[in-house]
């Protein structure tokens, strides 16, 4: 029983940095953009929250600087896109791998000296029931932001603008306007993944440490059909797999850890196969918007 406790843990620990992630790109997904910058902005957020945490000794204000960055890095992302009508597939791996060096240039030359004299970082003290905060609201925000999608004029006008950008243009709404705040709200969740993983998963800051999870996130929502509990469906499969590449190394020389290791992918893989076919994405989904004369 201990075991399949401590399975559980795991798991709800592991899946929960990825469900915020996928939940912020669901949010900008739905308004039309193709996030593929999630890993990037997910490894900025884990940077910026780590040094922020160290040098303050607080988790939570490691957290709100966190996220509070991505979520304007979002904002200059989503900029990019919409005033320059540049392709959004290689500006968001371009994005990806200009934050992997940026962060890794950083990390080498300020500050991993100084962190390895004391490389843990503070973590969210208030735990009840043994998980801290961000977890239950990690969880929380699954109805919470399938009411807001459906029920709420600004989740409306998102999901609208994901559809059919003309028709929302037509009735006089800015689409550039609701695809910023879309990209802020989303970026914002992704910054709460990285910051919650660095601080409340790993412990400390590794270079390239996300190692594919925001693309596992972006699968996640494309898995889940687009929809916010189809989305948690999919990432606690790929948390259950995450997990269980750890338990898979320590069972030490039994199974060859380079095979833990691609548990997780192996099975990011496996859905798209079976599901990329019919994702029901948003119509408008990765297609620049030009604004009528």
């Amino acid at each position: 029983m201990d075991l399949v406790l401590s399975f559980l843990t795991s798991v709800i620990r592991q899946t929960v940095p990825i469900l915020y992630v996928a939940l912020g790109v669901l949010v900008i997904q739905t308004s039309g953009i193709l996030e593929m910058a999630s890993e990037g902005k997910m490894l900025l957020s884990c940077f910026i929250t780590a040094i922020v945490a160290f040098y303050t000794g607080s988790a939570w204000i490691g957290l709100i600087v966190g996220t509070l960055a991505t979520g304007i890095i979002g904002v200059i992302y989503i900029w990019l896109i919409q005033e320059f009508h540049l392709n959004q597939i290689i500006v968001g791996l371009s994005f990806n791998t200009l934050a992997l060096g940026i962060t890794s240039l950083l990390f080498r030359q300020k500050y991993a000296a100084v962190m390895e004299m004391n490389p843990i970082l503070p973590t969210f003290e208030f735990r009840p029931a043994g998980f801290s905060i961000p977890v239950y609201v990690a969880f929380l925000m699954v109805p919470l932001l399938s009411l807001f999608l459906k029920r709420t004029t600004p989740g409306l006008k998102i999901r609208s603008v994901g559809e059919n950008p003309r028709a929302v243009e037509s009735i006089g709404l800015s689409v550039k306007r609701v695809r910023y705040m879309s990209g802020f709200l989303g970026s914002l969740l992704i910054g709460i993944g990285g910051a919650f993983f660095v601080l409340g998963v790993s412990g400390i800051f590794a270079e390239n440490m996300t190692s594919g999870r925001g693309y596992i996130a972006m699968t996640a929502v494309s898995f889940g059909k687009f929809t916010p509990i189809g989305t948690l469906a999919s990432v606690v499969l790929f948390g259950t797999g995450d997990a269980l590449q750890y338990r898979l190394q320590a069972a030490g020389n039994i199974i060859p850890h380079q095979f833990a290791q691609m548990v997780p992918y192996l099975m990011t893989v496996i859905a798209l196969v079976v599901f990329a076919k019919n994702p029901n994405s948003p119509s408008s989904l990765g297609k620049p918007y030009y604004k009528s004369r």
